[in-house]
């Protein structure tokens, strides 16, 4: 009676086909799992399976073997359904998050199992405890409300509310759900979290809303026997997403199939499932594992000639490498017969290496190109080489596009490469794309080299689609506008008039006893990109500011910045060679860039002021309403839109430092530490700890984490909320 129950759903969904699981351990075979539901939300697996169509890139594949196992009696769980509250979640979406757990609870076999609900934005909250009784859950899901920020570890492992504080009182099988539609705006204790779910054998299974998953919340799921579901955005969908959860935690098992994938193929793949009797169709996409493609390895990459003399021959050599296969190259094919390649056919068993000779004999002084087709058995492989005379100019052109080449179907926040040909592997390049046939081009990506880029596909639906590369030059000029910190004391701490928290007490006096400089606005990812030659960051511009950079990234960058303007640098990186654990200290008296020192960044934030802001106190705890004092001089949670914001808008404080409160969090010098009570001149923090200071807020900070005084401690990892400003010697 119970098995009976369970698969009485709702007959409020549309019948529908869901992919619960995707394995490419085995590749080229691939196995996927899937659930098949009726529009009362009961599962067919009676369905024919010889209707089952595999479509790959739009390409039918010949054999597929799908299985569905016996239907097997439900077990009883215990499930913790976590909801992000945070501002985004307010009006239709948390509406939409509360139909979801209505119908999940509506469909659990409560009495044999039983569920709570919790919800967390910066913090963590209780709505109900584990219970059988469905009002008691359905009127804890009705009372939540959207608040404030995204903090993953509030929501699974933070006391006193975290899912996994909240799991450990569980009578069954241990199931968390956690429901969210923006990133967290804290660096995710993947390895903390994992370890207690494991510790208490609960799965945590993610279903996210309007974006990708976070890799955070996949890693999560994926290191916990879970599953993770992005871009669930109707309440169909959604629904489907909890039926397959549910079914899944009570061990009733999914149908597989099985089919064997093109060997060669290295980019994304579109799979279609096609139920043809039941008229359904699912689309998933996957990565090819690269460790597990057949390839030939050309070293060196870029294969230029330079010091051409005309009807002279130069020679170069090649090494080819087998990769993952043995390869008989029948014929090597090249476009242009001023270059040549000896010899012209070889066998490579696989891990075996050979070398050949590359030459080129110029007639004449213009730049050439040529592409070569490795003619073999196994899959398709070209390069390109190219030679120059070093006076002639390449002009400004648009390059051959390899890939896309039309007709392909990308799905939005994916992966895909661009491939292109007819220049300098080691030239720079800008790529643009239209989604009106040309009439206008968005810029992808700009300095970009290597024949080839790396795109997350954006959210523009459009099927009359372009691409281009185009030859372009690096800009190296870098505007880092400094500004001048007088010397003098101040109060640290929590002198304004919001409470604050306890490790922004005591107050004490601290003395800055030089005058030092600041970089005026937060570094940009052109500034950064200049000098580092990546732009990490995940929200893209040149002049927002830089994030997604651990503490050890700004160091580095500092040291950079100090050798591209001919400082002494201020950091010396030392790494221990057995256990490569890195040893780095400051030389306080370089006259290179470094990190401010908390106490340098706080004197220079308050600008001598004692209030919460360089401009007043603190208005409004939350992002609604606008609090009208931060609105001037920050970007916040109340205020940005989902992102960064250009350096430089907002009010500069009366040192004439912009964006020293939200935009992104900046790193500083020191390890987090105590407070003293005792007078201190020019103090750098504790000599060791386990996780560094950083200050100012960001674009998804509450108010009060705007406040100069407010302490922020993290180990040395990443966000799209962390960023730097550097500081040298006033001298």
């Amino acid at each position: 009676m119970i098995f009976a129950i369970l698969l009485m759903f709702e007959a409020t969904f549309s019948q529908r086909m869901m992919i619960v699981g995707l394995d490419t351990t085995n590749y080229p075979i691939i196995n996927a799992k899937f659930f098949v539901f009726d529009n009362k939300g009961n599962i067919i697996n009676n369905f024919n399976k010889s209707d089952l169509k595999i479509f790959e890139n739009g390409q039918l594949i010949d054999k597929v073997d799908v299985y569905c196992p016996p239907q097997t009696p439900p077990i009883p769980i215990s499930a913790v359904l976590t909801a992000d509250i945070s501002g985004s979640m307010a009006g239709e979406r948390i509406r939409f998050f509360k139909e979801g757990i209505i119908h999940f609870i509506n469909n659990l076999p409560l009495g044999m199992s039983e569920a709570a609900i919790s919800s967390f934005d910066d913090f963590n909250y209780l709505n109900q405890d584990f219970t059988t009784n469905k009002s008691k859950l359905l009127n804890a899901v009705n009372s939540l409300n959207s608040k404030a920020g995204t903090d993953y570890n509030a929501a699974l492992i933070k006391p006193y509310y975290g899912a996994l504080q909240i799991s450990k009182q569980a009578k069954n099988d241990k199931v968390i759900i956690l429901l969210t539609d923006g990133k967290s705006n804290t660096e995710t204790l993947v390895d903390s979290i994992i370890e207690e779910a494991n510790l208490q054998n609960c799965k945590v299974f993610s279903i996210v809303s309007a974006i990708k998953c976070p890799e955070s919340l996949k890693i999560i799921a994926n290191n916990t026997g879970a599953l993770w579901f992005e871009d669930i955005n109707t309440e169909d969908e959604a629904k489907a997403v909890y039926n397959a959860i549910l079914m899944i935690s009570q061990k009733i098992e999914p149908c597989e199939v099985e089919w064997k994938a093109d060997h060669c193929n290295s980019n994304l793949v579109m799979i279609e499932f096609n139920l043809e009797s039941l008229k359904l169709k699912s689309k998933k996409t996957y990565h090819p594992p690269k460790n597990k493609i057949p390839n030939i390895e050309i070293k060196p990459e870029i294969i230029k000639f330079t010091n051409g003399k005309i009807a002279v021959s130069e020679q170069q050599f090649i090494t080819l490498k087998a990769i993952n296969s043995d390869f008989e190259i029948k014929y090597i094919e090249l476009s242009n017969s001023n270059f040549d390649i000896n010899p012209k056919s070889i066998s490579l068993k696989s891990g075996e290496s050979k070398q050949l000779i590359v030459s080129y004999t110029p007639k004449d002084s213009s730049t050439a190109f040529c592409k070569v087709n490795l003619i073999n058995d196994v899959c398709d492989k070209s390069f390109s080489m190219s030679a120059s005379f070093t006076n002639y100019k390449i002009p400004k052109k648009y390059i051959k596009l390899i890939a896309p080449n039309g007709n392909e179907v990308f799905i939005a926040g994916t992966k895909t490469e661009i491939l292109y040909e007819g220049i300098d592997a080691d030239s720079p390049v800008d790529i643009d794309y239209s989604i009106d046939n040309g009439f206008s081009w968005i810029n992808i990506a700009t300095n970009v080299s290597g024949l080839k880029y790396e795109w997350i596909v954006p959210p523009t639906p459009s099927n009359i689609c372009l691409a281009r590369v185009s030859a372009g030059a690096i800009d190296t000029a870098i505007d880092l506008e400094m500004v001048m910190i007088p010397k003098g004391k101040f109060v640290m701490g929590n002198t304004g008039n919001y409470i604050g928290y306890p490790e922004e007490k005591p107050v004490h006096s601290v003395e800055i006893s030089s005058d030092f400089l600041m970089s005026k606005y937060e570094i940009t990812q052109k500034i950064y990109k200049t000098i580092m030659g990546i732009n990490p960051s995940n929200f893209k511009g040149d002049s927002l500011p830089v994030e997604m950079i651990s503490w050890e990234d700004a160091i580095e960058f500092c040291n950079k910045l100090s050798d591209y303007f001919n400082f002494e640098k201020c950091y010396l990186i030392e790494v221990d060679p057995k256990s490569q654990n890195k040893s780095i200290s400051c030389n306080w008296t370089a006259n290179g860039f470094r990190l401010p020192t908390e106490a340098e960044w706080e004197y220079a934030a308050k600008a001598n002021t004692n209030s919460d802001y360089y401009n007043g106190d603190l208005l409004e705890s939350d992002c609604t309403p606008l609090d009208s004092n931060l609105n001037l001089i920050a970007w916040y949670c109340g205020n940005a839109k989902s992102n960064t914001a250009n350096v430089g808008l907002k009010q500069a404080n009366s040192f004439g430092l912009f964006d020293m409160s939200g935009n992104v969090w900046e790193w500083c010098w020191d390890y987090f530490g105590i407070y003293s009570t005792d007078f201190t001149i020019d103090p750098t923090g504790p000599i060791n700890g386990t996780s560094r200071v950083l200050k100012g807020g960001s674009w998804v900070s509450n108010p009060y984490f705007c406040r100069p005084s407010l302490r922020y401690s993290f180990p040395e990892g990443r966000s799209n909320s962390f960023g730097i400003r550097v500081v040298r010697k006033g001298n």
